[in-house]
């Protein structure tokens, strides 16, 4: 949660000319902007963290083809802040490695001032339900 003086500010600047993403992505925070709807107070707080992480992973997904070129590994899915490949077992290691340095490196891009320390974990198995810890 962010404290009280945050809030107040993410909420009125959201009011005055909406909320926006760490890389400036609006996101209208009315419901209905002809008639001048009510105000989504909830959404005013959301969209600069859940849509900034949504920029991370998507910059992750574009930078994920270039790393696993080399190896016998392809994106299957990707869901809410996870994803998933699908990967012969030889490269299963490798690929685990190269896919948390490329998430890390795209949320970093995003939020440069984090510590870079545990931003993500990569877990085999044989499906997506035995891979998650």
């Amino acid at each position: 949660m962010y404290p009280a003086a945050a809030r107040a500010g993410l909420v009125k600047s959201a009011r005055e000319t909406g909320a926006h993403t760490r890389l400036g992505r609006p996101v209208e925070c009315t419901k209905s902007v002809e008639d001048g709807g009510p105000f989504h107070y909830t959404r005013s707080l959301n969209v600069p963290i859940q849509g900034s992480c949504a920029e991370a992973l998507l910059e992750a997904l574009a930078a994920l083809p270039e790393a696993i070129t080399d190896l016998d590994a392809a994106p299957a899915l990707c869901v809410h802040d996870e994803i998933i490949l699908s990967v012969a077992e030889t490269d299963a290691e490798e690929a685990a490695r190269r896919l948390e340095r490329v998430m890390a490196k795209a949320f970093l891009r995003i939020y440069p001032n984090h510590p870079d320390i545990g931003l993500a974990e990569a877990s085999i198995g044989p499906d997506w339900a035995e891979a998650k810890p």
